[in-house]
């Protein structure tokens, strides 16, 4: 579709919370295909922010204070700028807005858009408001006007769906015309995450996913990545998205790579997709190609931390470890940390066990060690897994600070909110029915705002 994002913004440095929204929707949207253009005022300065292919079109801002006036004050702006409005929105499908219809300052380029609306009666609109709606006034005076009343062609977007209603009372129109869409976090632009970590958070869908795990590790048997395999696959079992990353290093040799291949076999058999986990070495990723560099040898420490940063559960089943440095890395990360019981270190790091399997700092699981091996499991090894698995899933349901990223990861990503909030509102049949528009000349009155 051919969209216009229109603002009232000088720039968009994020000090400004309204431009970091903007960013992230025109990177959004810019990411889905569509054919894009930002529309803001004459002194706009682009510091770099706008996504590549993203043209700029401009309108004159308006320099005086926004006060109670005569119609005819604002004639001359309102005229000049409706104009150029039209001119920047004449081959566009839809105009996006960022609380141009609801801030008070913004209400002389509210004006110059309705009268623009009314000249391109093919054009969609759907206002963003950015903040808690006000009470709908008894009495209210031009130019203001424009802030309390519908617009011909318009949806109004709330960012939040408590308060549609109150929206809806704002600008007099009715409830089925106010939607929702919230605000979007993309982990990868948000917390600057390497270009790798970037290709694996879009690439494996983490955003989809209700539980990620990340596991960096040297390709020996060691490690007991069968069993964390079997664990993760029983997490899908219990009805959880899941994805594993397994961030291998130092995997050329031909043995490495026969471990590889029977660890995906092994995945495959008891149930993962192939877009459920991944083997970092084998990841198809355009960075390592133009970097030249080899993901067999492992993927850059930053690239692993901004994974563990995405994720929400570690688990680390090795029969013989020290202090491991990635189990400190997964606990600046916040996950659920699941360690070996049978290693004499476990209660060390994860604390007094205050109940079965359950510690004071995470969660202890009979893995097997040098020292305690574990031969089979009771009643056999399949239910073993799934009993543990329900386990992390309730222990996980008790965390409140995992459950609130995992909320936010999921249902705030740009994936989610597109799919299921923006795209069906903008590919919506039959909509433009339109609340009636307030008099074009209106000046100061003592009657209903709208």
């Amino acid at each position: 579709m051919k969209l216009a994002v229109l603002g009232v913004l000088a720039n968009l440095e994020k000090a400004y919370s309204i431009a970091g929204v903007v960013i992230d929707q025109l990177r959004m949207l810019h990411r889905a295909g569509h054919d894009l253009v930002f529309v803001t005022t004459s002194d706009f300065q682009d510091t770099g922010c706008l996504p590549p292919g993203v043209s700029v079109r401009t309108y004159d801002r308006y320099h005086e204070p926004v006060v109670e006036c005569d119609y005819n004050h604002l004639k001359p702006y309102v005229d000049l700028v409706s104009g150029q409005l039209q001119e920047c929105l004449s081959d566009r499908e839809a105009c996006l807005t960022h609380d141009v219809l609801f801030l008070r300052d913004f209400a002389p380029v509210n004006w110059a858009m309705r009268h623009a609306a009314a000249d391109l009666p093919d054009l969609r609109w759907f206002h963003w408001m950015h903040s808690a709606p006000s009470p709908h006034p008894r009495k209210v005076a031009y130019p203001f006007t424009a802030c309390f009343a519908g617009m011909v062609n318009s949806r109004y977007i709330s960012v939040n769906r408590t308060d549609v209603p109150r929206f809806r009372d704002m600008y007099q129109v009715p409830e089925a015309h106010v939607r929702t869409v919230h605000n979007v976090i993309d982990p990868p632009s948000a917390l600057t995450m390497h270009p790798l970590a970037d290709e694996l958070y879009r690439g494996l869908t983490l955003y989809d996913a209700d539980i990620v795990c990340v596991y960096p590790t040297r390709m020996v048997s060691a490690k007991q990545i069968d069993k964390l395999i079997k664990l993760i696959a029983c997490l899908k079992r219990a009805g959880q998205s899941v994805r594993l990353i397994i961030c291998n290093s130092y995997s050329a040799s031909e043995q490495e790579s026969k471990l590889i291949e029977d660890l995906s076999q092994l995945a495959l058999e008891w149930g993962l997709s192939e877009g459920e986990f991944v083997f970092t070495s084998r990841f198809t990723s355009s960075w390592a190609k133009d970097s030249s560099y080899e993901l067999s040898q492992g993927i850059p420490h930053k690239a692993v931390m901004d994974l563990l940063a995405l994720s929400d559960l570690f688990i680390q089943p090795s029969v013989s470890e020290a202090c491991p440095i990635i189990m400190l890395e997964a606990g600046l990360a916040k996950a659920l940390v699941v360690l070996n019981q049978d290693l004499q270190i476990c209660n060390e790091f994860l604390g007094q066990e205050m109940a079965f399997e359950e510690t004071k700092r995470g969660v202890a699981f009979s893995f097997g060690s040098v020292t305690r091996p574990v031969s089979s499991y009771y009643p056999d090894e399949k239910s073993w897994f799934e009993e543990r698995a329900n386990k992390i899933i309730a222990i996980q349901a008790s965390d409140k600070a995992i459950e609130f990223f995992k909320y936010v990861r999921k249902y705030h990503s740009e994936a989610w909110v597109y799919r299921h909030q923006l795209l069906p509102l903008l590919t919506e049949v039959g909509h433009c029915s339109a609340a009636p528009e307030p008099p074009r000349n209106v000046g100061p009155s003592d009657g209903p705002a709208n």
